[in-house]
């Protein structure tokens, strides 16, 4: 671990699909070091929540997201930062209605969130994991978010491609799971959603790097944390054998025994599984068989870009 720098801190957010996160650090050029954050927050928000149906963001999903923001604004404050930046997603890519959101988080953090592209989004993932972990010549960087899975080609430490999917959690869950806990038909829709999903996109590297709340989620599964550790859980390696059998144990479990168990954030008891089925898929197509855990992604992406501005 790197020495805390004296650098004032700055916050960024990110407006997801599935989850409100804000991030507090001191920011540097190109790298990052989790000592240097001062203090962190992520709330599962389902901003994207009936949005594929009623293309539109829903006043109750609006609220659950502004009041978190209010939340992450008072810790700013507290700790005496300011925001950087602001970024929205997948589900304010989807919807016409996104400016009555957006100008409310103005409001309250004094910046206007930016909706960027898929394309966009995947950059900024790649620079975070890039400056946070120790990356091979070359392989895969995936972040599964909410609304889309976002996959990024590097070689020589730079971009060769990246893509955007439209498939993600918060995606999958509307589409295939219903009840309370998980059934045949739920992995019958799930596997038909994902067969064409990534067809045709090349990432077979041997290595593979995930970044998000499903990578996040079970690297604290396989570890049995009581607690959340982002030092434990930043570049653990994941085999896909342990994978399988962490998704075969969660399936036996209604969601609301799913939700007692300490790894789980409140409300993604019934979207960490379809998180796993698309984890397993990639990598599925690589030549890797394992993944390596990022703690950090977009919002590190964010926080340094803002800092050379």
């Amino acid at each position: 671990m790197g020495k805390i720098n004296s650098t004032p801190p700055r916050a960024v957010l990110d407006l997801g699909t599935n989850s409100t996160r804000f991030l507090l650090a001191r920011p540097t050029d190109d790298k990052f070091d989790l000592a240097d954050v001062v203090c962190r927050g992520s709330r599962v928000t389902r901003l994207g929540e009936g949005v594929d149906d009623e293309g539109r963001l829903s006043p109750r999903a609006i609220e659950r997201v502004l009041a978190a923001v209010e939340d992450y604004d008072r810790q700013v404050k507290a700790e005496a930062g300011n925001w950087a930046g602001a970024i929205a997603t997948s589900a304010c890519r989807r919807v016409k209605n996104s400016d009555t959101l957006l100008e409310e988080v103005e409001k309250i953090i004094g910046c206007s969130p930016e909706i960027i592209s898929g394309q966009q989004e995947a950059a900024l993932i790649y620079k975070g994991v890039k400056a946070s972990l120790p990356l091979a010549s070359e392989g895969v960087v995936a972040d599964i978010g909410g609304g889309s899975t976002e996959i990024i080609n590097y070689e020589a430490g730079e971009i060769v491609n990246l893509e955007s999917f439209p498939v993600g959690v918060v995606s999958l869950r509307e589409k295939c799971v219903a009840g309370q806990r998980w059934e045949k038909k739920m992995t019958t829709c799930v596997l038909k959603q994902l067969k064409t999903v990534f067809s045709g996109s090349d990432f077979n590297k041997n290595r593979l790097y995930v970044a998000g709340g499903t990578g996040t989620t079970l690297a604290a599964l396989k570890l049995e944390l009581e607690e959340y550790d982002p030092n434990l859980v930043h570049g653990e390696h994941i085999l896909i054998e342990q994978l399988r059998s962490i998704r075969s144990r969660l399936e036996a479990l209604t969601f609301k025994e799913i939700a007692r168990l300490p790894q789980i954030m409140t409300g993604r008891e019934d979207v960490i599984i379809p998180g796993l089925y698309i984890l397993e898929k990639i990598i599925d197509r690589s030549a890797a068989k394992e993944a390596i855990v990022s703690d950090v992604g977009i919002l590190i992406g964010l926080l340094i870009e803002s800092a050379t501005k």
